[in-house]
């Protein structure tokens, strides 16, 4: 299904389809394919984000640097249509996919040089920098408590960074590769159970003791 060019689209909780494309946010009807919204980008050097993540409550989207390498994290309240477009430092952040925290910000995975998990913090730089250096990540997954999950891609760990206490704690697989290609969190367990299927053909498992 990716081959036609319509993956990474997330699906609202009024099952609305949000897909970005051609410098625009974009809103379908999943049962006609009605064009229901579409919103322009406000700068000229966005193009499609890899990724587009919608918040619970459907009042959230965001996506973030177009596939190919970009700076620009992209976020838009559904309810006014408005844009906020922020734009690291470094134009290796390339966020690629992630989620919603609580607290409404986007977490992106970073996928060139040392870029990690990044968070909107109003027009700041977005960058969070992992604990281990050089690796990189596909995609950035926040859990119930706000704090956020990892995989390093080829780099055999589990991240997990709590940014309260900016702190990162990395737990190693029994593989020395990994390549974390979509994470899904079981906020129903105490602790938090992490799952993610791997660009190898297997699915991981992790959980923390604490």
């Amino acid at each position: 299904m990716n081959t036609p060019g319509l993956g990474n689209f997330s699906v609202g909780p009024d099952i609305g389809i949000w897909f970005a494309r051609n410098k625009a946010v974009q809103k379908f009807d999943s049962k006609t394919g009605k064009l229901l919204e579409r919103v322009p980008f406000t700068s000229d050097n966005n193009a499609n984000p890899y990724d587009n993540i919608i918040s619970d409550d459907g009042t959230l989207w965001a996506g973030g640097a177009p596939a190919g390498g970009g700076d620009t994290i992209e976020m838009m309240d559904t309810r006014t249509n408005k844009l906020l477009e922020v734009h690291s430092f470094s134009h290796d952040t390339t966020a690629a996919r992630g989620g919603f925290d609580r607290n409404g910000n986007p977490w992106f995975g970073g996928r060139k040089r040392r870029a990690a998990p990044a968070r909107r913090q109003g027009g700041k730089d977005p960058r969070i920098l992992a604990a281990t250096p050089y690796v990189i990540f596909y995609e950035a997954m926040p859990d119930k408590r706000g704090e956020v999950w990892a995989g390093e891609l080829h780099g055999g760990k589990m991240l997990r960074f709590n940014p309260q206490a900016d702190h990162w704690t990395e737990y190693v697989l029994p593989e020395p590769f990994s390549h974390d290609r979509r994470t899904w969190i079981d906020n129903s367990t105490t602790p938090v159970t992490v799952w993610y299927v791997d660009h190898n053909s297997y699915v991981v498992r992790v959980q923390a003791r604490e």
